[in-house]
């Protein structure tokens, strides 16, 4: 410290000595040399803060007000940054983000500069942590396969700020839909297809509930339509559209096969329209 200090005493010391402070309070502590150096040079502390504000190590330091100025946002001052940060430590703390995770200031640089609030991070950290909390073998398994998700990653990939939080909630979502449709013993289909269902408002859970439903449908409306002289075609997206969306077409579409098989062969069994109807729980 000495060398540091030179011949530096009295008051230049004293104000030396505080503007340290101040700055190590900003993480640039090394700036502590240029300080010195420029008190040595007879600049005041008005003057030296404007300087060390053009230094390459405040830049990085406090680069998130960069990316505010350049999308037309006011940028922090110094204090109203570091608030920002400790808003966004405890928030992941909170969700159980491990601190090697989000912890450094160059982690928090995308958020600041997209003026993403903490309350925002911490919504995020919690989805991140119920999704990682939640998830079982076959969601985890096309949640990796479909967007590169594993259990690891589920924090990484919520606090994304380059995505709007509803995006990320909606791939998330039709991937659980799609691994519900799988999980029920159906083929993987296109992805468009999960968001359709995402869209009518299904859930992850309803889908597994529905999806269940269908399995126990879907092999005698297979049946019956592949039937010689059938007058209907039933196929899984009918069958979606009965118990997701509450299609009646698709249900009386289904009870005419069901008719006819019953003309054919007066007294057969099979499983009805009606039964269907009665057990299905979405509208």
């Amino acid at each position: 410290m000495a060398s540091l200090w030179g011949n530096l005493s009295g008051a230049n010391r004293d104000a030396a000595a505080a503007l340290i402070t101040l700055f190590e309070s900003y993480d640039l502590g090394s700036l502590a040399p240029r300080i010195v150096r420029y008190v040595k040079e007879g600049l005041g502390r008005d003057a030296i803060y404007l300087q060390l504000q053009e230094t390459p190590e405040w830049k990085e330091r406090f680069k998130g007000n960069d990316m505010r100025r350049k999308a037309g946002l006011p940028a922090l001052s110094p204090e109203e940054y570091l608030a920002t940060e400790r808003g966004y430590r405890q928030a992941l703390r909170q969700a159980g983000v491990p601190p090697n995770l989000w912890d450094k200031p160059q982690d928090f640089h995308k958020f600041i500069g997209q003026d993403v609030a903490p309350d925002e991070v911490a919504e995020r950290a919690e989805r991140a942590s119920n999704l990682a909390n939640s998830v079982d073998p076959q969601q985890r398994e096309v949640l990796a396969r479909r967007l590169g998700i594993r259990t690891g990653d589920m924090a990484a990939y919520y606090l994304n700020p380059d995505k709007a939080l509803p995006e990320l909630q909606r791939r998330v979502d039709t991937t659980l839909i799609e691994a519900e449709r799988i999980r029920a013993g159906f083929r993987s289909g296109s992805q468009s297809a999960a968001e359709r269902l995402y869209e009518l408002g299904i859930t992850p859970d309803e889908a597994r509930e529905g999806f269940g439903l269908i399995s126990q449908v879907q092999p005698t409306a297979e049946l019956l339509s592949q039937t010689r002289g059938a007058i209907e075609e039933i196929g899984l997206r009918d069958l979606e559209d009965e118990v997701f969306a509450g299609d009646g077409d698709a249900g009386r579409r289904r009870s005419r096969l069901a008719s006819q098989e019953r003309a054919r062969f007066s007294g057969s069994g099979g499983t009805g329209a009606d039964t269907f109807g009665r057990d299905r729980q979405f509208n």
